[in-house]
């Protein structure tokens, strides 16, 4: 009589099916680690950040710039978030393959930045959290800030930035919250807001958490959009 094969070498083996599928997450954690440290930060927002930093008289921090890359060290570590580090810089490297990162969250907070927004901001096309708060900043928010489609956290609180809100915020639909100090009365910043939204969209669909200063510095939040 032919012998039925016994179910235990199956049992046994599940152990090291289970030990091989976690090395293989390991190593392919391990390659896309290394695809990210030889990837590159693309060369106009390497540009644009080196312009700006200039104008405001602030120098990359040695814990993100740590090749001689924006994108590397700690822009591309997920253990070290953007509130731990300023300026801050935080990055996505799987662009063009994994060849190429791009500039995703900025912060410079309190560093003493004076001047206008400079326009080479908006080069930074893949921003999604941008902090400028506490500094000097002057003149109007600029348009070209709604070209920035990805934008959901936006922060300029506490600088002296003048004028109203300008309509091409309302291409970012994207955005949850929204910080500023402008000139602009707080009794007409919800129309401002319903305008930029758009007139045809229902804004209690559309979170939008608002934080302003009016010229007396008198800091509220706004009732909700």
């Amino acid at each position: 009589m032919k012998k039925l094969l016994s179910g235990s070498p199956s049992v046994s083996l599940f152990p090291i099916c289970f030990w091989c599928a976690v090395n293989l997450l390991r190593l392919v954690e391990l390659s896309q680690a290394q695809d990210a440290t030889n990837a590159t930060t693309d060369p106009s927002e390497v540009s644009a950040l080196n312009s700006i930093f200039q104008k405001w008289g602030v120098s990359a921090s040695s814990t993100w710039n740590t090749t001689g890359d924006p994108c590397s060290g700690s822009a591309i570590d997920d253990s070290v978030t953007s509130n731990d580090i300023n300026p801050a810089l935080k990055c996505l490297c799987n662009f063009n393959n994994g060849t190429t990162c791009r500039i995703t969250q900025l912060s410079v907070s309190a560093l003493n930045a004076r001047g206008p927004i400079p326009e080479e901001l908006g080069n930074l096309t893949k921003l999604f959290d941008l902090n400028l708060r506490r500094n000097y900043l002057t003149g109007p928010l600029p348009a070209f800030i709604g070209n920035l489609t990805d934008m959901q956290f936006l922060s300029f609180g506490t600088n002296a930035l003048s004028g109203p809100i300008p309509k091409e915020i309302g291409k970012l639909q994207k955005l949850k919250s929204l910080s500023s100090h402008q000139t602009q009365r707080p009794e007409s910043l919800k129309l401002s807001i319903k305008m930029l939204l758009g007139s045809n969209k229902d804004c209690s669909q559309h979170k939008v958490f608002i934080y302003w200063k009016y010229s007396k510095m008198e800091e509220s939040p706004s009732p909700g959009f």
